[in-house]
């Protein structure tokens, strides 16, 4: 069996896979932290190494290298595979003649073992589509990823100047100068003063160093104000945010700020990124169907060619060459395509005719 009739089995391709989901696996169950690695580590590295190069080898001899058509090297998800193969080569060959396996050099070399579960995406069909059809869109979605960066600033500003400090603020003892913790600990007003949130006699509502949510929850500076509208917008607690800023400014901060940037940043313009990726990917997989398409055509094309000698009478003596059921039926659908078609032009001549008279 030829390295190509191997390369198109079907075993083939459901073997490859199985070596990567079980890569995949023992890079996910191996000691990170260790100076060393052990001996199960090794042992699966090097069988990996051997059965990713024997796949790499087939491909080699069964597609060409890099200069005929349809070579290795062409295919730029084989090109990847390269790289990864490669890479793995050079880890092998500094542990095994640099003289040492902990050292920071191998370190950083074994760190290429991260790309092996790469190769998913190189032997399946699926996922190549997405990954081309995610990095087609990124031309498509400058426009709106400037609308969405605008929205972000104008409503981090908006934080900036409305609600700067104000998840800082505790009641203070204005004897003692300590805070309040009964206050502080109480879930209904959430430790915060200000606003709707008046604080008990003999305090006055100050400022700490740190803010709520171990200082998380802030519009203090333009970077923390982008991040709050970030989490606003994937509509993951931002209630909690909504309520915080009420209890320390006004009940009004809820329909007039966190309601439209929730509500407009989740549900339009996040959405709108969606859009304009899943009208590249739509396209990408009609491409990828096309040329699948064009495959088949070339591999019929290659195949020997009917002659009108192979067509004989049977009163003649000579053989008749044998037509499978659906090469009778996709002949009998051409054939009456063809007539509709003749008839359609005998109708159009008939009338311009009629018009000439």
């Amino acid at each position: 069996m030829s390295a190509y009739n191997v390369l198109k089995h079907k075993a083939f391709e459901s073997i490859c896979m199985a070596v990567i989901g079980f890569n995949c696996y023992c890079l996910a169950t191996s000691d990170p932290t260790a100076e060393y690695p052990t001996y199960f580590d090794q042992f699966t590295d090097n069988m990996f190494l051997g059965l990713y190069s024997i796949e790499m080898a087939i491909k080699l001899l069964a597609l060409g290298f890099i200069f005929n058509e349809g070579a290795y090297l062409r295919d730029p998800w084989n090109i990847l595979d390269f790289v990864i193969v490669s890479s793995a080569w050079l880890t092998f060959l500094q542990e095994a003649f640099g003289g040492g396996g902990g050292g920071s050099s191998v370190g950083a070399l074994r760190a290429f073992r991260v790309l092996r579960p790469l190769r998913t995406v190189t032997s399946i069909k699926g996922l190549q589509v997405l990954v081309v059809a995610v990095l087609k869109s990124i031309p498509l979605l400058k426009d709106t990823f400037l609308i969405l960066t605008f929205f972000f600033l104008i409503f981090a500003i908006a934080g900036l100047q409305l609600l700067t400090g104000l998840t800082k603020q505790v009641c203070v003892h204005i004897d003692t100068g300590k805070v309040n913790l009964e206050f502080r600990d109480d879930e209904a007003n959430q430790g915060l003063c200000g606003g709707a949130n008046y604080c008990p006699v003999g305090d006055f509502c100050g400022q700490q160093i740190a803010g709520a949510d171990y200082g998380t929850t802030n519009y203090d500076n333009i970077f923390w104000g982008l991040l709050n509208v970030f989490v606003t917008i994937t509509m993951e607690g931002w209630s909690e945010f909504m309520v915080k800023y009420q209890k320390t400014y006004t009940w009004a901060v809820g329909p007039a700020f966190y309601i439209p940037m929730a509500y407009l940043g989740g549900y339009f313009f996040l959405n709108l990124l969606l859009a304009v990726i899943n009208s590249s990917f739509s396209s990408s997989n009609a491409i990828q169907q096309a040329k699948l398409l064009e495959e088949r055509e070339k591999a019929k094309k290659k195949k020997k060619p009917v002659l009108d000698d192979d067509w004989k009478d049977v009163n003649d003596g000579e053989p008749v060459m044998e037509v499978g059921v659906t090469e009778f039926f996709i002949a009998k659908r051409v054939a009456k395509k063809m007539m509709e078609k003749l008839r359609a032009r005998q109708a159009t001549k008939l009338l311009e005719e009629a018009f000439r008279k």
